[in-house]
């Protein structure tokens, strides 16, 4: 199973460092996982939507 890791650690053989991508057994995976040490969802961090409102129409034509 596939994470990125969210800071520096080291665990058994894995020595890995904050953005790396983590390949071990899924057990592993969930145990650092709940340490807070590695990410498994790629989304992490959605993309923020436009706030801005629509621009009005110009209701003037100028002619």
């Amino acid at each position: 199973m596939k994470a990125i890791a969210i800071q520096r650690f080291v665990h058994g053989a894995l020595n890995v460092q904050a953005g790396d991508e983590v390949d071990a057994p899924e057990s592993t995976v969930r145990e650092l996982e709940a340490a807070g040490l590695v990410c498994t969802d790629q989304k992490a961090a959605p993309s923020p939507e436009s706030k801005q409102a629509p621009k009005p129409a110009n209701k003037s034509k100028g002619t």
